[in-house]
């Protein structure tokens, strides 16, 4: 599973650079607790929740999975809003 969470700027940012240090230096912190996980796109232009779920997962694991995967889309998200609105308001 994948969600979007934060566009980046095409152009080089330090300002940017640092925001996304901190949501990734959390987000390390937190792989050990939980199944997702924030990480850079391929093309590094956007911040995504990742989660992976097993083939093999019956409805009751999927379901669980899914709860999960909204929780923390649903923390991640209001992260990845303030740090966009602090990098916007300077």
């Amino acid at each position: 599973m994948t969600a979007p969470l934060l566009t980046l700027p095409p152009q080089e940012d330090p300002r940017c650079d640092q925001a996304v240090q901190r949501l990734l230096k959390l987000a390390a912190g937190m792989l050990r607790e939980h199944a997702s996980t924030l990480c850079l796109d391929p093309r590094q232009q956007s911040l995504q929740l990742q989660q992976t779920v097993p083939a093999n997962a019956d409805a009751a694991a999927m379901e669980e999975a899914l709860a999960d995967f909204s929780n923390a889309l649903a923390f991640w998200s209001k992260l990845c809003r303030a740090e966009a609105f602090t990098l916007q308001g300077d």
